[in-house]
């Protein structure tokens, strides 16, 4: 119920756009079914992330969202430089091995 409430609550914001929305929808039901329970997991969880949802990310050209979602995490202290870069290197990567499955 709160999942739906949340959900609804973001999809109704009307100063964050719409690619903003969908990368929290997809960063949200990701942290809803794997918790991240203790600060020093972000960053494994955020590389999950990346690799679990790059095709999404890259299809919907979310790319810009999730930098700044990693920058914020950065700026605020929930996730090291060298962490936040390796996810971003991660996400090329899994970005890169799209494009060359694509026919």
């Amino acid at each position: 119920m709160r999942a739906t409430y949340l959900t609804q609550a973001l999809c109704e914001l009307v100063d964050v756009s719409d690619k903003e929305k969908h990368f929290f929808l997809l960063w949200n039901n990701f942290v809803r079914q794997t918790p991240v329970l203790l600060h020093d997991e972000l960053a494994a969880r955020s590389k999950e992330f990346v690799k679990e949802h790059a095709d999404m990310i890259q299809s919907k050209h979310l790319e810009d969202q999730l930098l700044a979602h990693l920058l914020n995490m950065w700026y605020e202290g929930a996730l090291k430089r060298h962490d936040m870069l390796e996810a971003m290197d991660l996400y090329h990567d899994e970005a890169e091995k799209l494009k060359g499955a694509q026919p």
